[in-house]
């Protein structure tokens, strides 16, 4: 599974308010292991006692789509 991620819909930093206003957005991806489901416990190394947390939403696309039109976009999303 590949996935990839859109940033930048909230200011974490004065500095990223200059990316906001000129309307760039952060893309990334992350591993498959990132992926924490079923109300599993978060892992995080044993070298810290601090853990910096976020929440992503995630769309799992089920098909091959490209320029598809916004109304046939829902048959995309597995589920």
């Amino acid at each position: 599974m590949k996935i990839i991620g859109i940033g930048k819909n909230y200011v974490n930093e004065t500095s990223e308010i200059d990316a906001i206003k000129t309307g760039n957005q952060l893309i990334f991806t992350k591993p498959d292991s990132s992926l924490v489901t079923g109300n599993k416990d978060v892992p995080y190394p044993k070298i810290t006692n601090e853990i910096v947390y976020e929440v992503e939403l995630v769309a799992k696309i089920g098909k091959t789509a490209k320029d598809i039109a916004v109304t046939d976009a829902p048959s995309y999303i597995a589920k």
